[in-house]
């Protein structure tokens, strides 16, 4: 699945709810029913259930485990429910960045 097709048409309100949807498929957890319906699958609780059902995205289970805090963009639409280690700024003067101690 990529960041293509269908789910890059229509509505901006129809292009989140494709993000969305691509995200919880990748994830596996499409067919998990959130214990907080008002989070969907971005709730604490679904973010366990990641990557727990087939079929099993391997590279991205891979990947989150050897990331900082398990934030890796790691496909298309890894961002959705800020599961992803992009950062991104437009009016950004300086950076610092600390890699190790």
């Amino acid at each position: 699945m990529s960041a293509t097709g269908e789910f890059t048409q229509g509505s901006d309100d129809q292009k989140n709810i494709g993000k969305v949807l691509a995200a919880a498929i990748y994830r596996t957890v499409f067919m998990e029913t959130p214990v907080d319906t008002s989070d969907s699958w971005c709730g604490s609780a679904m973010v366990s259930k990641y990557f727990t059902n087939e079929p099993i995205n391997y590279y991205s289970t891979i990947l989150i485990p050897e990331s900082i805090d398990n934030l890796v963009y790691s496909y298309a639409y890894s961002d959705v429910c800020k599961q992803s280690s992009s950062l991104a700024s437009t009016t950004t003067e300086k950076v610092t960045i600390k890699i190790m101690d």
